[in-house]
């Protein structure tokens, strides 16, 4: 956390030296910003949708050590800060073992992969989400309460106009981060043009793949070897509870703003990936060029799905009540028509695979 607050007062430093290049070049146009639950869909959009040769997504390492910007010509395969990310990647194996094992079955990180937006700024300013169930019932209070979003929401757009002026996107940027939903209200007034894609997985499939990513995370800073899955459910289950009820809600408030809004279905997106991108497009009146879409099957060819492993969960074992999570989430899984049956329908897929 040390490193991400260090890199936060270097980029304001470098923000008001900088000033007026920054506000003369650097143009944050109607971005994307996709978000959800963790383990619907938005790593696999966002990747696809950063295939596009106008658009532009931000990488791990310049998110990690954003100074320097990279220029415009420059080559980011090359950059020297992609050794010091990879570094503490390395660290990180350590510290936590097997975290970026069971994070690469459906997300993989590495210096050079387009990652979450949200969650480095927020890092950038001192909150941090995977730790969050470790911190306590307090911290989570304040953390659902928000109040954060706004101060962070200004800095991220300072930190991504400073990089755009520097390294322009041709079209628009692509963000992408599940912390962004709970962050809605506050999101869509610091983006006003911005174009939003909420993807969808039935969360009591969901739940569960959470828990078991942020196990493999918190259990590696238990004190006495002790674990209790089940105490630990409940947090996470509350910890992303928001990021269901707050779109919804903000939904009922905003029905003028729906055109602003897209909602992606996890089985419709892996039925047809490319299908689904050209559907985004077409609901925000963009085209997708032939280029864009060769970019996107070339992508597909080297990243199939399983391809870092898959991993095996259930609701039963972090002691999950069907019923009382469809109870507790009954607005959003009656919208989208999410049901208990569906959950015995995966299992049986997932064991033919």
């Amino acid at each position: 956390m040390t490193k991400y607050l260090t890199a936060r007062c270097a980029v304001l430093k470098f923000c008001s030296e900088n000033r007026s290049f920054i506000q003369t070049h650097g143009k944050l146009r109607a971005p994307f910003i996709i978000t959800g639950l963790p383990r619907t869909g938005s790593t696999l959009l966002q990747r696809l949708m950063a295939e596009d040769p106008d658009a532009r997504s931000p990488l791990t390492f310049e998110m990690e050590s954003p100074l320097p910007p990279m220029s415009q010509d420059g080559d980011p395969l090359t950059d020297p800060r992609i050794a010091r990310s990879g570094d503490a990647l390395k660290l990180l194996a350590r510290i936590a073992p097997g975290f970026l094992e069971k994070l690469a079955e459906s997300h993989l990180w590495s210096a050079t992969e387009f990652e979450e937006s949200y969650i480095y700024m927020l890092a950038h300013n001192g909150v941090s989400v995977m730790s969050a169930p470790d911190a306590g019932e307090d911290y989570i209070r304040v953390q659902r309460q928000g109040c954060y979003h706004a101060p962070v929401l200004r800095y991220e757009r300072m930190f991504f106009t400073m990089l755009d002026a520097y390294r322009p996107a041709k079209s628009h940027w692509v963000f992408k981060a599940p912390n962004y939903a709970p962050a809605l209200p506050w999101m869509a007034k610091e983006y006003q043009d911005a174009r939003i894609v909420l993807t969808h997985r039935n969360p009591l499939i969901v739940v569960p793949s959470v828990c078991r990513l942020m196990e493999s995370w918190c259990i590696a800073f238990t004190r006495d070897g002790f674990f209790d899955k089940h105490r630990f459910a409940k947090i996470v289950s509350e910890i992303w509870e928001a990021t269901l009820s707050v779109p919804l809600q903000y939904r009922r408030d905003n029905p003028d703003k729906s055109r602003r809004i897209f909602d992606c279905m996890y089985d419709d997106l892996f039925a047809d990936p490319i299908a689904m991108v050209k559907r985004i497009y077409s609901w925000f009146d963009l085209e997708v060029t032939p280029k864009f879409e060769q970019r996107m099957r070339a992508y597909l060819d080297n990243n199939r799905q399983g391809k870092y492993g898959r991993h095996s969960y259930s609701l039963q074992e972090y002691g999950l009540d069907a019923e009382h999570l469809l109870e507790s989430n009954y607005e959003y899984m009656q919208r989208y028509g999410f049901t208990i049956e569906e959950v015995g329908r995966s299992k049986r897929a997932t064991s033919l695979r």
